[in-house]
């Protein structure tokens, strides 16, 4: 069973993340963007559906921005951050 412990951050400020980059680390950028991939693949098909585009298109570029800013939140590279400016802690 996995422990979580949950702590409180300041807003601006970006939190000490350490897990998240495990994640990273094992699965490497592009098991990262295949888990991302998946995950909207399950998503589109639940119950919460309707919160996300169901055009394959719209879908896979909400897949693509989501995987960069996801990818730099667990320590990758700075893709999101090139694209869009910055993330917001």
């Amino acid at each position: 069973m996995v422990n979580y412990k949950v702590t409180t951050t300041v807003f601006g400020e970006r939190p000490d993340f350490k897990e998240p980059r495990k994640i990273l680390q094992e699965l490497g950028r592009d098991g990262f963007g295949a888990m991302m991939d998946r995950f909207y693949d399950i998503v589109v098909e639940s119950d919460i559906a309707n919160f996300f585009p169901q055009d394959k298109d719209m879908l896979d570029k909400v897949k693509k921005h989501n995987t960069k800013f996801f990818v730099e939140a667990c320590g990758g590279e700075k893709e999101y951050t090139q694209e869009v400016g910055h993330i917001i802690w």
